[in-house]
């Protein structure tokens, strides 16, 4: 069949239904026929029905609205750039078209955010960066999910700890460290390597072992009047003194 318009080629031409019936195009009276079905009302579907394994095949395509379900995009042709709202995909990188806006990687529930990668890196290019918890949660740092590892766990409200507890009989080893307060309790001191030490005050409870000689209360010991290699017996403050030199050397009575 062949539909003029009036003998004007540039008259628009409409093909519709006599009454409320749907419109069906197909070939072949239908028979082994894709079908393109009109529905008649108010909100009626388009229907577009290829036959058996035959796809529907639009080389261009505009679609402002509506659903897309269980398709592939891209997978005979790969697909260039991606908007969707507010995100862009575009080769291997994820952004965001609002200025300054940022980007939320969200799970379901109690699911978590899994990054397959041996490396990750955070924050702008030479910019400093910051990994923090949303909200008031603890920040942990494990490995191999916290099974059989040693834990960082930097504590959230204000003067909360971190805790840097090794695994087992693991150790905290750190190379280089300057600790300008607070207090070191329970632990020998160049038990493993001796090295120097200053102090403003040294208390001892117990016993004091000095390998060299020391200059501690040697005032108080030249007040008493013993002379060079002479030894005081007498406690000054529980300990004996013997002077060599100009130096006391100090014993525990």
């Amino acid at each position: 069949m062949c539909v003029k318009g009036n003998g004007d080629a540039t008259y628009n031409f409409t093909l519709t239904t006599w009454g409320t019936g749907d419109l069906t195009l197909s070939t072949n009276s239908g028979t082994d026929s894709g079908v393109i079905t009109i529905a008649d009302a108010a909100n009626g579907n388009i229907a577009i029905t290829p036959n058996g394994s035959g796809e529907v095949d639009i080389s261009k395509v505009d679609i402002d609205a509506g659903a897309i379900d269980g398709v592939t995009i891209g997978s005979n042709a790969v697909a260039t750039i991606a908007d969707i709202d507010n995100i862009q995909i575009d080769g291997s990188v994820i952004s965001s078209t609002d200025e300054n806006g940022a980007i939320y990687i969200t799970p379901n529930g109690t699911g978590d955010v899994n990054i397959g990668a041996d490396t990750v890196m955070v924050g702008d290019n030479n910019s400093n960066a910051v990994i923090t918890t949303q909200g008031t949660g603890d920040l942990t740092l494990s490995t191999n999910s916290g099974t059989t590892s040693g834990v960082i766990t930097i504590a959230d409200g204000e003067n909360g700890n971190i805790a840097i507890t090794p695994n087992g009989s693991g150790e905290v080893d750190i190379s280089k460290v300057d600790i300008d307060s607070g207090a070191i309790d329970g632990t020998p001191i160049g038990a493993a390597s001796a090295s120097t030490g200053a102090f403003t005050t040294l208390t001892v409870s117990t016993s004091l072992i000095a390998s060299r000689v020391v200059k501690t209360y040697r005032e108080r010991v030249s007040a008493a009047g013993i002379n060079a290699g002479e030894t005081l017996l007498a406690a000054v403050e529980g300990y004996q003194y013997h002077l060599i030199g100009t130096c006391f050397e100090m014993g525990r009575l």
